[in-house]
């Protein structure tokens, strides 16, 4: 089974003068179909004995999603790169500070986070919601166990998709 998303641009096309550029091509755009085809498929069962790069990060970031084997690298990544963890934080403060400037100064309302990761803390939708809360905003990962993981907070997401 393949699910389908569509990101509707109509009423991006009615805030355009008419006959200008960017009202031609949002008119265009909206005349296709975009879509995003996902297989739809179980969940892979996670191996929770193995380091997996996303749960150490969500370590690194104070988060809850990860186990033993994550923690126990992720340590041995501090010992030899201290800086680690405030890099992690670093970073995903620097995500927080674009997306609330896209969302609430520069008026986007549709977000594409590719490579999304572990739902974890202040996430996109969460940053976009909050400055402008007609935010809408599709999540991409190529990592079945990341996009599986975000089933646990469904009534969570809003306008979003993963």
């Amino acid at each position: 089974m393949i699910r389908t998303f569509r990101l509707d641009l109509q009423e991006q096309v009615t805030a355009q003068p008419r006959g200008s550029v960017r009202h031609r091509l949002f008119r265009d755009t909206t005349e296709m179909t975009r879509r995003v085809q996902v297989e739809d498929s179980p969940v892979p069962q996670v191996d929770t004995d193995r380091p997996h790069s996303a749960r150490m990060y969500d370590y690194f970031l104070g988060g809850k999603n990860h186990f033993a084997a994550d923690r126990e690298m992720a340590q041995k990544v501090l010992a030899s790169t201290p800086m680690a963890r405030t890099s992690a934080r670093e970073n995903r403060a620097f995500l927080g500070r674009v997306v609330r400037f896209l969302a609430a100064e520069a008026g986007i309302r549709q977000f594409l986070d590719i490579g999304a990761g572990l739902p974890t803390a202040n996430n996109v939708h969460e940053v976009a919601q909050a400055a402008a809360p007609a935010s809408r905003v599709v999540y991409a990962d190529n990592d079945r166990c990341k996009s599986g993981c975000v089933h646990e907070v469904p009534e969570a997401l809003g306008a979003s998709a993963f």
